[in-house]
């Protein structure tokens, strides 16, 4: 049972919900596609209905927040809001199954972008406004999470997560929230409208440019058609989206800070970022190289210029987990596939909106296995574990270790799961990659005989979609909730 005060928080988050909801039928008003709009109404006034009861009724409850509660808020939130959002998809009739909707909401909410709508372009304009708009909105509870409700909970190492926002460290979760919301809400929406403006300047249609634009920031990787970004066939849009997916897989407080404080030197002093790209600046030699030995006339436009093209865009779609696809892209060599598994499980930043373990982790994970080396020649020897000037205890390593063994566990599993219901090694590996580590789109070039999510059967939907969840939510607060111990005070 949902606790009373959990319930009028998520009366809110569905009560917003519904507002988001009537901005498709505004696109449907421009686009002459009336007779869509009665379905988004109808969605919305059931969203408002829904979340009004439970914020009116329960709005009074005294709110005290244990991590208990705030880890099955995050559960919640994950699994109930799909419930609403999906409802459009079906009143339309573009989706009629429960499972294609639910699936195609939960894939955009923890921005995942694996899609069971095909052929895309012959989807109504408000029908793929709602998509984009769904991963945006995805893209906003991915970061609030991250940089609010984790450093609270204190999970797999997020206690060193730093922030440039200003809030008290005594606050509660409704104020850490709030105080993190607008701020980074707003620059969220100003790179967005920013990285739509250059799509627009390089030829794509308006239209285009947004629903592009806000699967770019939220590295949901949605696009208005079938192909991904190889189907625009314009490299200028391709150059054009390399920094957003940066700054998309960048903690998003730093943006905040240089937008509003000037300070650019947040970005040096941040031994993530740091690390970050020198990843995708080592990563990109070493498929560019691969590129070359290949001398594969599928790879690029056949010169230099166009293999270093490619590589630097599919590196960085892969760490930053937004998963698209470049054009002029063919059957690659197996050690860029191996390369861009690797990128997919490793992800983004802190406090950014990509998927994976988090390039902190990684590099926490480096520093004890090196210190463990070290300590076979001095078994006495204090070497203490620095990140960002702050000594890590030893707690928050195991903790990291343990995310770190639960999410490769995790792939194996569904790996193991999809190679018994028939599917070959190379596609089960990268299905439970690109879901569990919210890379969706990008299972086009790394399994090329996969024939699509709208192919599966509706048992492995399921499984593809829990995979989504239990990647977004890093599988632990799931299995937190289903231990004992954990609920005793």
């Amino acid at each position: 049972m949902i606790p009373p005060y959990l319930g009028s928080l998520l009366g809110s988050l569905l009560l917003l919900l519904a507002g988001g909801q009537l901005l498709p039928g505004v696109v449907a008003l421009i686009y002459d596609e009336l007779y869509l709009f009665p379905s988004f109404l109808f969605s919305a006034l059931l969203t408002a209905f829904a979340g009004g009861a439970l914020f009116v009724s329960l709005r009074d409850v005294p709110r005290k927040f244990r991590k208990q509660e705030a880890i099955l808020l995050l559960v919640c939130v994950w699994l109930i809001l799909p419930l609403f959002a999906c409802v459009p998809f079906m009143t339309t009739g573009v989706l009629t199954r429960f499972t294609d909707a639910y699936f195609e909401t939960m894939s955009a909410l923890t921005t995942t972008g694996s899609s069971v709508i095909t052929p895309i372009e012959l989807m109504p304009q408000t029908i793929l406004f709602w998509r984009s708009l769904l991963q945006w909105i995805g893209g906003i509870m991915v970061f609030i999470m991250a940089i609010s409700i984790m450093p609270m909970i204190a999970l797999g190492g997020m206690d060193l997560f730093y922030s440039v926002l200003p809030h008290g460290e005594g606050e509660g979760l409704t104020g850490r929230v709030k105080s993190a919301f607008f701020p980074l809400v707003l620059i969220y929406t100003i790179l967005t409208f920013a990285c739509a403006g250059l799509l627009w300047a390089s030829g794509l249609p308006l239209f285009e440019s947004l629903c592009d634009a806000m699967a770019t920031l939220s590295t949901g990787g949605f696009s208005t058609r079938d192909g991904s970004i190889a189907s625009l066939h314009n490299h200028w849009a391709e150059m054009a989206l390399i920094p957003f997916m940066i700054i998309a897989s960048t903690n998003m407080t730093f943006h905040w800070g240089f937008w509003a404080q000037g300070k650019l030197k947040v970005y040096k002093r941040d031994p993530e970022w740091r690390y970050f790209s020198v990843t995708i600046i080592l990563s990109t030699v070493l498929v560019f190289i691969a590129f070359l030995v290949a001398n594969s006339s599928d790879m690029g436009d056949g010169s230099w210029g166009g293999d270093f093209r490619n590589a630097l865009f599919i590196v960085i779609s892969a760490i930053s987990t937004t998963g698209f696809v470049p054009d002029e892209i063919g059957q690659l060599p197996l050690a860029v596939i191996f390369i861009l598994l690797v990128l997919v499980v490793i992800g983004g930043g802190s406090g950014s909106t990509a998927g994976g373990l988090k390039m902190m982790r990684l590099k926490l994970l480096m520093r004890h296995s090196n210190r463990e080396v070290l300590r076979l020649s001095y078994p006495s020897g204090v070497v203490p574990i620095h990140y960002a000037q702050h000594v890590v205890p030893n707690d928050t390593l195991a903790s990291i270790w343990g995310i770190f063994y639960i999410f490769l566990s995790a792939i194996a599993v569904v790996t193991i799961i999809l190679g018994a219901l028939g599917f070959d090694f190379q596609t089960a590996l990268s299905l439970a990659v690109t879901n569990i580590c919210n890379a969706g789109p990008l299972i086009q070039i790394l399994a090329p005989d996969f024939a699509g999510y709208a192919s599966l059967s509706l048992p492995v939907k399921w499984l593809m979609t829990a995979a989504m969840v239990v990647g977004r939510l890093e599988i632990v607060m799931i299995l937190l909730l289903f231990t004992p111990a954990f609920w005793k005070n």
